[in-house]
Parts: C-alpha cells; sequence; structure tokens
C-alpha cells in the first residue's frame, strides 16, 4: 500500500484536531466547513470588537495543551511551502518566496469574509496586538477563496472587513481562478459552492510558515454556527486563540531561536 500523499495527511490530521478542538474547548460538536456568501459584504465602519481586552502573554512562556487543542494545532512535516505569487489589496503582486526571513500566517478566507472569517479575523487581530512589536516580522496572507470576486477591489473590501487593511504586513491576495486553484490544491484547501444557496464551502485552515519558507505548524479555527448561518465565538476564546498565533508565530522567528 502506498503512504498517503502530505496533503491528504494533513487534512486527516487537521480535521481530528478540528474534532477534539470542538468537543473539548467548545463543549459542542462544530462543523469542519465553514461557509460564505460569495458576495463582498459592506466592510463595517468600527469593525469587530471580539477579543479586545487585554490578553498578553509572554512570548517565552510555553501555552498550555489545552490551548493548543482549541486551535486544533498541529506540528506540519517541515516542508518547504508551495508558492504563491498573487496580487494583493494594492495592486501588488506579492510571493511567498520574497518573505523569506520573515514567519508567515497563511489562511484561506471568501472574498466576502462572511461565515468564520469575522471570527478569525478577530483571532488574527488578537495575535497581532500580543506579539508587540514582533508583528512587524510576521506577514498575514489571505488567500480568496471566492471563484467569482476575483478583482482588486474586492480584495479591498475584504482587507477592510477583516480590520487589517492597515497593516502594510497584511496581504488579501488575488488572480486568476486558476492561479487560486493551483494554490488551493497546493496547500489542500477543499472548496465547494454551493449553487443553491450561492455560498462557498471551505475548511478554514492557518499555515505558519517560518522564515525559511517552510511550514511548521497548522491550525484549525472553529466557531458555532447559529441558526442564523452567523459564526461566533466567546470573546475569552477568541483571546485565548490570538495569545497561540501570537505564542508560535514568535517561537519561529530568529531572536528566539
Amino acid at each position: 500500500m502506498e503512504p498517503p500523499s502530505p496533503s491528504s495527511s494533513r487534512r486527516s490530521v487537521r480535521l481530528f484536531a478540528a474534532a477534539i478542538a470542538a468537543l473539548l474547548a467548545l463543549g459542542a460538536l462544530v462543523g469542519v466547513l465553514t461557509r460564505g456568501s460569495g458576495a463582498p459584504q459592506p466592510a463595517s465602519k468600527t469593525g469587530s470588537t471580539a477579543g479586545a481586552t487585554d490578553t498578553t502573554l509572554p512570548l517565552g512562556k510555553a501555552l498550555p495543551g489545552t490551548l493548543a487543542t482549541l486551535m486544533g494545532l498541529t506540528s506540519l512535516q517541515d516542508r518547504l511551502a508551495p508558492g504563491i505569487a498573487l496580487v494583493d489589496q494594492h495592486g501588488r503582486e506579492v510571493s511567498l518566496s520574497a518573505l523569506r526571513g520573515k514567519v508567515v500566517l497563511l489562511t484561506f478566507l471568501d472574498a466576502g469574509c462572511t461565515g468564520i472569517c469575522p471570527v478569525e479575523s478577530a483571532e488574527l487581530r488578537a495575535g497581532e496586538r500580543d506579539l508587540g512589536a514582533k508583528a512587524a516580522d510576521v506577514d498575514v496572507l489571505v488567500v480568496n477563496l471566492d471563484g467569482v470576486h476575483l478583482s482588486v477591489t474586492d480584495m479591498v473590501r475584504l482587507a477592510r472587513a477583516m480590520g487589517l487593511g492597515g497593516r502594510t504586513t497584511f496581504h488579501a491576495l488575488s488572480g486568476p481562478l486558476a492561479a487560486l486553484r493551483t494554490v488551493w490544491a497546493a496547500y489542500g484547501v477543499q472548496v465547494q459552492v454551493d449553487e443553491v444557496h450561492g455560498t462557498v464551502l471551505y475548511e478554514p485552515l492557518i499555515v505558519l510558515v517560518d522564515p525559511s519558507g517552510h511550514e511548521r505548524y497548522g491550525a484549525t479555527p472553529s466557531a458555532f454556527e447559529l441558526a442564523t448561518g452567523r459564526y461566533v465565538l466567546p470573546a475569552s476564546q477568541i483571546a485565548a486563540f490570538g495569545q497561540g498565533i501570537a505564542h508560535f508565530a514568535a517561537s519561529l522567528l530568529p531572536s528566539s531561536a
């Protein structure tokens, strides 16, 4: 029997970790797939305040195992992260190879920033805050999962909706659908379209890439889905997830070696 491919085995591990995190940290069954409307929504003028309390964690302190479980954190195979060359919300080409020497938080979200996107955005903002000055050495790349809304204007809306558009280290990336599909496949991201409701279905994922360009950790955001289709998570758990992002991103910086 041939061994499973890296992408398929990694998906299996992420799915298992997400299930444990849901049962242990959320106390309820949380779906692995999240949905977005596929249509960009007007950006909030105030942004989300979830997780806005002070959650600073000494970056040299190990996190409790339960917090790593909350994140659905897995140690990846330390392979060279597949290449990415797409256009960001400023119309500039951004490549993963050009970010060598920095830590990269790579994730995949729909252009409308619906579904779990608002929760994950709040977690990323909390992580950036907890990183403090180290945030300058950590870039966030968000690859578009919407096969219809592909323009730079759509990425401007996504950046604003996520509340990270003002950061020079944040890039909402899109491009031709064929190029996006290549990136999705390279990272084992499965995207489905619900033709009836016009929604995009996908598995939440954050990959932490070290300064040498190798994948080191994978995290699986999760949240409660309400009957309305909105995803929510207690502010304390958003803050905790942000602490985890900061801790593990900082641990990959050369200064932490």
